[in-house]
């Protein structure tokens, strides 16, 4: 996770088999769900991006 320090803010991966989102360094870490598995029906994660800010929502 040092790698990232100072370098990015937010950084999108993924899959898990639950949302996870954690902060180090400042940098925030958003793990997104199981996309393929039968019980995720239609999870998704939007990203709004407005000048400087970076915002997400996870969504059904």
């Amino acid at each position: 996770m040092s790698l990232l320090k100072n370098r990015c803010h937010i950084l999108f991966t993924g899959h898990l088999h639950k949302q996870v989102v954690k902060e180090s360094g400042g940098v925030s870490y958003i793990l997104l769900e199981n996309y393929g598995s039968t019980d995720a029906t239609g999870v998704f994660c939007r990203v709004y991006v407005s000048g400087d800010a970076v915002s997400w929502e996870f969504g059904e």
